[in-house]
């Protein structure tokens, strides 16, 4: 994730301090809730064919994920390319932005699925289910 901030991302304008922090704060502490929740060993009885799909699940939404932030990091650089200094709002196109109004979320979903059914405990099921 942070590797895609620095190298991939192209921001528009600012940004405050406060959603950066906001959102760090929430991956840690789901980072947390998830090691928590592990105890270290395989102890809520998840089976090889789980750990084999949630780690397949995952491995799907980070790429996913990279891709669609790759083609939105394209869209941007495209349109300040051709000298248009007026932000203009333009659809994305590719990937699965023809069904689905924000892949790259989804793709993030996918893969907190899949370290849901890897770790195989309420707490982070509960917090993919609110996401």
């Amino acid at each position: 994730r942070c590797l895609e901030v620095l190298f991939l991302h192209k921001y528009s304008g600012r940004t405050d301090r406060g959603t950066p922090m906001m959102i760090s704060t929430f991956y840690t502490l789901s980072t947390t809730l998830v090691a928590f929740a592990a105890g270290g060993r395989n102890n809520h009885g998840a089976t090889l064919t789980m750990i084999t799909i949630g780690t397949a699940m995952f491995a799907i939404g980070i790429a996913g994920n990279f891709y669609h932030h790759y083609l939105l990091a394209a869209l941007r650089s495209s349109s300040s390319s051709r000298g248009n200094d007026a932000k203009k709002y333009a659809a994305p196109r590719g990937g699965l932005f023809s069904y689905v109004a924000t892949p790259h979320y989804l793709f993030e979903l996918i893969g907190w699925l899949g370290i849901a059914i890897v770790s195989n405990h309420l707490n982070v099921y509960l917090s993919v289910a609110g996401m």
